[in-house]
């Protein structure tokens, strides 16, 4: 027993030192007209690679340095990929099993140059249009054996390999964008996978510095378990979003114009600078759930913030809704829209906190020219309502109006169209509507 774990061990030693000293003898950078080739054949771009190298214990490892894909004709620079190195790490023993384990795929420093003309004309839709050509199954002539016809281009059906990823990471990656309009550029990529296997849920990473702005990605996916089965509907997923103070100002060329009456209302788009806080996730029953807060410094501070979901793509429930302003509430909605995907109809509970006529001044300033001769007009309004209906008719079933210290109760109908028609029924007690009504005597502007 003795001798044969002499043995056993002894030839373990020589295993592992000939998996040592291979890469030694095999020069992996004979293979690169090869693979040159191939990437020629699918994408009609040539690839350079710098240097290759591999390594057989305790992982069979390959590392590729300097590689870099031409860009398309007319385009520049020329080329439109450099990465600086490609380390991918393989567990030696699965593979004896027809298992695929990689330890870590490492793709560190890449560069990507995307540009698209005037004309519509970018550098990566030949690359879609190559890849989706089927390559012609090359023809040979039929040969005979022991009497049995058989065809030297049919070969064996491949045995499924299984695979897994432990770690597939992108580091300090850049990506530069060009068009008609401008420029812009993403530094600090950083992309880690982790788990990327069937039977676990598969973890995503993704930061970047959007033009020097910070966004961040977080979440998971899966688990997977059968691809034959895959549906992306009952996929189960998280995702959260997160960035904070990113400024407009770099994306300037491609944001709309204002009117100078807009620009006046919220000041100029290039100034916002949006604080975004969000996370959405499905469940395996079609059941997405999203909440979050936006924040939006512009003119005035404006901040919202909701929390909703989705069933099967037919229900949407909004459990809450809140808009503020400059740290004032303005408005809370909640209700649901059922047959999203038929004919939605929405029911709706939305209330206005008590808004006062000179601050509402500052976004509809047709109030100060209308009210401006009147002596005494009124100082606030409350509204609060039940809504519902669809895209031919808002039925208005409870609405509630606070105008100063006074009620006002309204129902009805509005439907819609080229002429709407509007059928209310009003309520109220001791209405005083002096302040409410315009008055051409001049007086004192309010």
């Amino acid at each position: 027993m003795l001798k044969f774990l002499k043995v056993f061990f002894a030839l373990i030693v020589v295993v592992i030192i000939a998996l040592v000293a291979i890469p030694f003898f095999v020069n992996v950078n004979d293979y690169k007209p090869e693979i040159k080739q191939a990437v020629y054949d699918t994408t009609g771009r040539n690839l350079d690679i710098g240097n290759i190298k591999l390594s057989l214990f305790p992982w069979v490892g390959f590392t590729l340095t300097d590689i870099s894909l031409d860009n398309a004709e007319n385009f520049s620079p020329a080329h439109m990929l450099e990465v600086e190195s490609i380390d991918i790490k393989v567990a030696l023993m699965p593979l004896f099993d027809q298992q695929v384990e990689v330890k870590r795929f490492d793709l560190e420093n890449p560069k990507i140059w995307l540009s698209q003309n005037e004309d519509g004309s970018n550098n990566w839709s030949d690359l879609q249009q190559k890849s989706a050509t089927p390559n012609p199954t090359p023809t040979t002539p039929t040969q005979t054996n022991k009497g049995n016809q058989q065809t030297t281009n049919q070969s064996s059906a491949m045995p499924a390999i299984a695979f897994e990823a432990k770690l597939l990471q992108l580091l300090n990656g850049q990506i530069f964008w060009q068009d008609a309009k401008g420029k812009l550029t993403l530094q600090n990529v950083d992309l880690k996978i982790t788990d990327l296997q069937l039977q676990q849920p598969i973890g995503i990473n993704l930061s970047a510095d959007v033009a020097g702005n910070p966004i961040q990605i977080t979440g998971e996916v899966g688990p997977v378990l059968d691809l034959e089965k895959f549906d992306a509907s009952t996929l189960p997923a998280l995702v959260r979003i997160q960035s904070k103070d990113f400024a407009l100002k770099p994306l300037a060329a491609w944001l709309p114009a204002l009117e100078t009456a807009q620009e006046q209302q919220i000041g100029k788009l290039e100034d916002i600078k949006v604080s975004l806080d969000m996370s959405a996730e499905q469940h395996a029953d079609k059941l997405v759930l999203s909440s979050g807060s936006i924040n939006i410094q512009a003119k005035n501070n404006i901040h919202a913030a909701w929390k909703l979901n989705v069933a099967a793509l037919k229900t949407l429930k909004l459990e809450s809704f809140t808009l503020a302003m400059d740290d004032k509430d303005i408005i809370s909605l909640s209700g649901k829209v059922r047959n999203l995907q038929k004919h939605p109809r929405f029911e709706a509970k939305l209330s206005t906190s008590k808004l006062q006529r000179i601050w509402l001044n500052n976004f509809v300033p047709a109030l100060q020219d209308i009210y401006k001769a009147h002596p005494r007009p009124w100082k606030s309004i409350k509204v609060e309502a039940f809504l519902a209906g669809d895209a031919d008719i808002i039925e208005i079933r409870n609405m509630q109006l606070g105008l100063d210290d006074e009620r006002l109760q309204a129902s009805g109908d509005i439907a819609l169209g080229a002429a709407p028609d509007i059928q209310l029924r009003i309520t109220a007690g001791d209405l005083h509507l002096d302040p409410w009504i315009p008055q051409s005597k001049k007086g004192k502007a309010a």
